[in-house]
């Protein structure tokens, strides 16, 4: 029987007679409390390294026979009458001669020692040199936004963890070079998050970390897009602005992270930017996996984006991402949101299914084209596609191209994410329509499925002049 490392007693007795033999009593408080009616016998055992006593005999009416014991020194136990006594401590009523000068049982391994609690660096304000921070001076508390000027470079270290403060945010005018590795990511995270860098508001289990603690990664325009870099990072509880990375005008390349459980969007594109966005789980975010907006484009590869508010991806006509190898579950929407004006060339491309919101216009003169197998989906009887520049939709024989209703689970899987709850009916969106200054010479429409459409005069496809 081994008791061992509690905080009061490991064995308190009351109105019990007990013999007990061939246990181990460490590294408490009391190893042992006969109490006031308890009646005990205690021998062949090891009592050792408790901080009062290793014995207490509270019942001043019995004496305690505690023979035959190692109190964890060969002199005995500590009491006054055994003046050369220096293991544990025992009361009066508490016979203990002959003791054993080595234990009499197999003792267990120590508890082990706790590390030290790391100390904090906390950060805030401009870095106008180069600066890296490392896991010697980890954990990083950001006090007050930190910026990284132009022309300076931070570097993060692998196993480096960055906390934040409320509202705080590390905005990257210059380089940041935030790379991890497989097995030792880089963490930025709440404050209030334990879980990694030890307790850094030194309140214990008082406080939690959640969506919008903190602020954002920010990267501008004026930032070194190829020397910008974060992989294998684990960004979380952010996004009190909007999103967890903002991106504005700038190109980082952005591979390999996990980005979740943040406020807002897990990722905000804007601004003519075209980052590198790859192999990154992008889970659980408040509004939505992705968004991009104001002419933003990127090459957006092999991303699991599950489990967020919202669309998968969100973005108006102005954006054209390359999208390849992306899964999308367990979103509101498992699709891509395209509303707005086609104003240039662009390319859909057969990945992730897009849902057209609203209406969605091609402008005289651009092309929109789709690659055979794109499946385009429309949200509701609101919904639909007019051509005033070209249309081309030119799939094959075994690789058609779809227009369908947003509950059609057949084509796309379930993107409207109800498990099949609602089912697709004619006249669930309305029209591909095209207008006289559509590009005829140009536009097409063949291997194409068209279904669940005609919510306006009964028609999915309308040639208007």
């Amino acid at each position: 029987h081994c008791c061992y490392g509690t905080s009061i007693g490991s064995l308190i007795l009351d109105l019990l007679s007990l013999y007990v033999t061939h246990s181990v009593f460490a590294e408490n408080n009391y190893g042992v409390y006969n109490g006031t009616t308890a009646y005990l016998t205690l021998q062949e055992s090891a009592i050792y390294s408790n901080t009062q006593y290793g014995v207490y005999n509270a019942n001043t009416g019995y004496t305690l026979n505690a023979t035959n014991n190692w109190w964890g020194s060969a002199t005995g136990p500590t009491h006054i009458s055994n003046p050369g006594g220096t293991g544990d401590r025992i009361t009066d009523r508490v016979t203990y001669s002959p003791w054993q000068s080595v234990a009499p049982v197999t003792l267990p391994a120590p508890l082990p020692v706790l590390p030290t609690p790391p100390v904090p660096t906390q950060v805030s304000g401009s870095i106008t040199a180069n600066a890296t921070w490392t896991t010697n001076n980890s954990p990083y508390i950001v006090i007050g936004d930190v910026t990284v000027n132009a022309g300076v470079q931070l570097t993060i270290q692998p196993g480096v963890v960055v906390k934040f403060q409320a509202g705080r945010s590390l905005i990257i005018n210059g380089i940041l070079d935030a790379q991890g590795v497989e097995d030792n990511h880089i963490v930025f995270t709440s404050v209030k998050d334990d879980s990694v860098g030890g307790d850094s508001n030194g309140d214990g289990s008082a406080s939690f970390p959640a969506r919008g603690d903190w602020g954002r990664l920010v990267f501008n325009d004026s930032s070194v897009d190829a020397l910008t870099k974060v992989r294998f990072a684990e960004v979380r509880y952010g996004g009190s602005t909007g999103s967890a990375i903002y991106v504005d005008a700038a190109s980082p390349t952005i591979t390999d992270n996990t980005i979740h459980q943040n406020s807002g969007y897990g990722l905000h594109v804007r601004n003519t930017s075209a980052p590198t966005v790859q192999r990154n789980w992008i889970l659980d975010n408040a509004s939505g996996g992705i968004r991009l907006e104001l002419t933003s484009t990127g090459n957006l590869a092999d991303n699991r984006i599950w489990g967020n508010g919202g669309y998968a991806i969100y973005m108006d006509a102005t954006c054209y991402p390359v999208l390849s190898g992306n899964e999308a579950y367990y979103n509101d929407v498992n699709g891509v949101r395209v509303s707005g004006n086609v104003t240039f060339n662009q390319t859909w491309y057969a990945n992730l299914v897009y849902v057209i919101e609203g209406a969605l216009t091609v402008n005289s003169g651009p092309a929109l084209t789709l690659r055979p197998g794109t499946v385009v989906k429309f949200k509701d009887a609101s919904s639909y596609l007019t051509v005033n520049g070209a249309l081309i939709a030119d799939g094959t024989g075994d690789v058609p191209i779809i227009f369908t209703s947003l509950r059609d689970d057949a084509y796309g899987g379930d993107t409207d994410n109800d498990d099949g709850a609602y089912w697709p009916m004619p006249g669930d969106w309305q029209r591909i329509m095209f207008t006289d200054s559509s590009d005829d010479s140009r536009c097409i429409l063949r291997h194409t499925l068209i279904r669940y459409g005609g919510a306006t005069n009964n028609q999915s496809v309308m040639l208007d002049s």
